[in-house]
């Protein structure tokens, strides 16, 4: 996979010029010399080459900067970067007072930045430069290191997903255990029934499945400390999964609540934590941030542009830490937003199928890079078994007739209602989310699977 920064430009460039103030160089540093006589093109090479002095990258840049000038990305941003890479540098040289200088130049670039500004307090209040995390938890062994599989990674090639330099369309399930659903995803399943659940759901043609981890039954308390037995329990589904020839996409930040998500910074701790852990487990096939992350401000909880630049400061971090997944933002409404930030973008439908045409035909026209369709799906709780696998099906060729990546169904199965009710209310009443499902409880097919067994091309073979 080639990872460029060029999927940040038009989100960071409208958040640097449309939502930041003129900024002051806080740091008081005299700019480096610019360089006059290099064209545009030699200078974004020059800026770029790692292989360069720092001193002649960043004339390269600040001279790019001065003439307002754009190549691969924003001059402000690669500053950002660049500047960020040289007061880490100087940290490891124990060069401290340079490097608080390099940070406070970052973040003269791009104020929001939240890697820059951790570095920076932490340099200059050095008695909580390491942080001490305490719990209380009866844990007591420490956590393996994790054995990734040989499995080879999906990546992007134009706007399509490609796995072993050959074509791979999504043909995805949103997945939760049918008698562990939801909060009870990775602290109560029990693993032969996933091992069984799997194998049906590959079984049907199925080749990737959406997962969702939750980071406070993930970690022990408030800090980047894991919690044993859940993570062993996630080590071993990405396992059946990799058994199953099943990739996951994996949603980072479900249940997080946005009080959390973008103030505290224990939180960015722990999805490194995560994502270092998984770097080269080839069966994952992407990181998903936030499921349906515009609904955080479309509903008032955050302001639009709070919430952007966290994610745009959160990618840049991941993909610092993990160069091998594709990283997405399944966004609900607002999906063409996240189409700078992603390797692919990621939107949802639910709604009456006569609009999911017009939909498609917006994001294509946009994008410009591979489009999901990462969640779809009706209920059998309010149409009949008929209706739900002929509008499946309809969606299906919607997304093969336009070229998409693929697609995501919910749910796997259904859900009995002892399954996701809260004690002492159970059973609970039966609703729309128990019967989005493939399978009923009993596991038996509904007539989706047709529909599912036709677009993935099984009852071809």
């Amino acid at each position: 996979m080639i990872i460029t920064m060029r999927r940040l430009i038009y989100l960071l460039v409208f958040m640097l010029v449309s939502c930041t103030p003129e900024l002051v160089n806080p740091a008081e540093i005299s700019p480096v010399t610019a360089i006059p006589t290099e064209t545009d093109t030699t200078l974004c090479a020059i800026g770029q080459d790692e292989t360069q002095t720092w001193n002649v990258r960043l004339e390269a840049l600040t001279t790019l900067a001065n003439r307002q000038s754009i190549c691969d990305l924003p001059a402000d941003v690669l500053l950002y970067m660049t500047y960020l890479d040289y007061g880490q540098a100087l940290e490891a040289e124990n060069e401290i007072e340079d490097a608080i200088e390099a940070y406070q130049q970052a973040l003269s670039y791009f104020a929001e930045g939240l890697l820059a500004q951790a570095r920076l307090d932490a340099l200059q209040s050095p008695e909580v430069t390491e942080t001490i995390y305490t719990c209380d938890t009866e844990q007591d062994s420490e956590l393996a290191d994790y054995q990734a599989s040989d499995a080879n990674f999906v990546e992007v090639e134009g706007t399509s997903l490609v796995l072993d330099n050959a074509p791979y369309p999504v043909y995805g399930v949103t997945y939760y255990p049918s008698r562990t659903p939801f909060e009870r995803f990775l602290t109560e399943t029990d693993l032969e029934d996933v091992a069984f659940e799997f194998e049906l759901i590959a079984s049907a043609g199925l080749n990737t499945a959406r997962i969702f981890l939750r980071p406070e039954d993930l970690f022990a308390c408030d800090a980047p400390i894991p919690n044993v037995e859940v993570f062993e329990r996630l080590d071993s589904i990405i396992g059946l999964a990799e058994q199953n020839d099943l990739r996951l996409i994996m949603v980072l930040t479900q249940d997080v609540d946005p009080s959390v998500l973008y103030f505290e910074d224990y939180l960015l701790q722990q999805l490194q934590f995560i994502v270092r852990r998984y770097q080269d487990e080839g069966a994952i096939l992407a990181w998903d941030i936030r499921d349906r992350g515009d609904t955080d401000y479309r509903e008032g909880l955050i302001r639009q542009d709070i919430a952007m630049r966290w994610f745009a400061d959160v990618i840049i971090m991941l993909r610092r830490i993990d160069n091998h997944h594709l990283i997405t933002l399944g966004f609900e409404q607002d999906t063409l937003v996240t189409a700078p930030l992603v390797d692919f973008v990621s939107f949802q439908f639910f709604g009456d199928y006569e609009n999911l045409r017009q939909e498609i035909a917006n994001l294509r026209a946009s994008a410009n890079r591979p489009i999901l369709l990462a969640g779809t799906g009706y209920s059998t709780y309010s149409i009949s078994d008929v209706t739900q696998r002929n509008l499946l099906f309809q969606t299906f060729e919607e997304v093969e007739n336009n070229g998409l990546a693929g697609w995501v169904v919910n749910y796997a199965f259904d859900y009995p209602r002892t399954a996701t009710c809260v004690p002492p209310d159970c059973p609970g009443a039966g609703s729309e989310i128990n019967q989005y499902g493939l399978w009923n409880t009993g596991y038996f097919p509904k007539l989706a699977v047709e529909a599912i067994r036709i677009a993935t091309g099984l009852d071809n073979e």
